[in-house]
């Protein structure tokens, strides 16, 4: 009996031709020296996402899954297949959240001259208002 393998994952690195002549803003260990690394701030990026750009990213080191609204997905227009899933999520806030689905897709981070690009799974999710 043959069992299919799940695909690897991978992440990697491209280089790209720097189109930017200005100086390069980079950080040291001297940088860091009165840095205080007790917080949980959330950052805001902008990344490529199966070749849609997001202008803004939210970026939550607290929560472990990558949620992708319902709205943003259908404004992409990709035909990728994903699984449907219909199963309600409750929150403390008491808003039921519908899981509409998941699907892999491709995201670009980009820092000139470099790319990185990695496949990460989303769960497609639709918010109810009570």
């Amino acid at each position: 009996m043959r069992v299919a393998k799940k695909p690897m994952l991978e992440s990697y690195w491209v280089r790209r031709e720097s189109q930017s002549k200005g100086p390069s803003i980079s950080f040291s260990n001297e940088d860091e020296v009165n840095l205080h690394y007790s917080h949980c701030d959330a950052l805001v990026i902008q990344v490529v996402i199966a070749c849609n750009i997001f202008k803004r990213m939210l970026v939550d080191n607290k929560i472990s899954v990558n949620v992708l609204f319902e709205n943003a997905f259908n404004q992409m227009e990709i035909d990728h297949l994903w699984t449907p899933m219909f199963e309600s999520l409750y929150v403390f806030t008491g808003n039921n959240i519908i899981h509409r689905g998941k699907i892999t897709l491709v995201v670009e981070v980009e820092k000139e001259p470099l790319v990185v690009r990695n496949y990460i799974e989303f769960l497609i999710i639709s918010i109810m208002e009570f």
